[in-house]
């Protein structure tokens, strides 16, 4: 491979690769280059701020930031959260030539927005093996839920959410407000849906998921709030699907029947030190 950085021709790319699948690519050079297969547009007013001039992996963290520009990168997307955790590739490219390498491979780990644009947070792909680390001991389970149980990091607690009782799909029954609406899933408990994943199968919303605050049941259906609304107005009708989560407790393992992977420690209370016998008390 030639040494791309030390051509008179040498520019960069970057290549965002959001939630939903969709790609976008910018560049710094004055016309628009094709970088493995995707078009990186000049054009945007979105420029890197910073660089690590390596190859491969780098624990670097960056940020870049921009104008948001129309079509290219609109509110509305970063509101359905379609560039939270969006991977970002960054390559030196050869714009003679049309070669590319890859200088760093990141993650957006934070957005943000004012008068002037938006800023990505970015954090390397590597950090986070390169970061010193340490056991940590919590009376709450620390396994992904609903994630395969992994014979080398055991991540996953094994439950199997595609099950009935995991999940719903179905319409909108009321809209109470932009951040709460009812959905005829009576059958699950209350609170079942905590802390879950809804995303959107038809309507406005359509692709844009969001995490459950509350679920109650209400009126022979089950109620849901969130912390934030979506980006449209939710409209009656309108589908979706929903998986059931988990605060981490040793009582929901029990209550859905895995308390043998119970990933926590049965930790004593915070004043179990402080604590003495006094004589003469039984």
């Amino acid at each position: 491979m030639a040494d791309i950085f030390g051509t008179d021709y040498f520019c960069r790319a970057w290549v965002i690769t959001r939630r939903d699948g969709v790609q976008l690519g910018f560049t710094d050079h004055d016309n628009a280059l094709v970088v493995g297969g995707v078009v990186c547009d000049p054009a945007t007013g979105f420029l890197a701020s910073q660089w690590a001039e390596v190859s491969g992996l780098t624990v670097s963290d960056m940020s870049a930031a921009g104008v948001i520009a129309g079509d290219v990168l609109n509110e509305k997307d970063i509101e359905s959260g379609f560039y939270d955790l969006a991977f970002v590739d960054f390559y030196g490219v050869d714009w003679q030539t049309g070669e590319a390498q890859i200088i760093a491979k990141t993650q957006i780990h934070e957005i943000n927005r004012d008068n002037n644009g938006i800023e990505f947070d970015l954090r390397g792909l590597s950090a986070k093996a390169a970061s010193e680390r340490a056991a940590i001991f919590s009376r709450r389970c620390g396994l992904d839920y609903g994630g395969a149980r992994d014979p080398e990091n055991g991540r996953g607690c094994g439950i199997d959410l595609t099950q009935a009782e995991f999940h719903f799909a179905g319409p909108v029954e009321t809209v109470r407000g932009v951040r709460q609406f009812t959905v005829a899933a009576a059958s699950f408990a209350a609170g079942w849906f905590n802390n879950g994943l809804i995303t959107w199968t038809s309507g406005a919303n359509i692709g844009v998921d969001r995490r459950v605050r509350a679920s109650a049941l209400e009126n022979g259906g089950q109620l849901f709030t969130f912390d934030r609304g979506m980006p449209n107005p939710v409209q009656v009708g309108d589908e979706m699907k929903v998986v059931g989560g988990c605060d981490g407790s040793f009582t929901s393992c029990k209550i859905r029947e895995n308390a043998r992977r119970f990933g926590g420690t049965f930790a004593p209370v915070e004043d179990v030190a402080t604590k003495y016998k006094i004589e003469g008390v039984s």
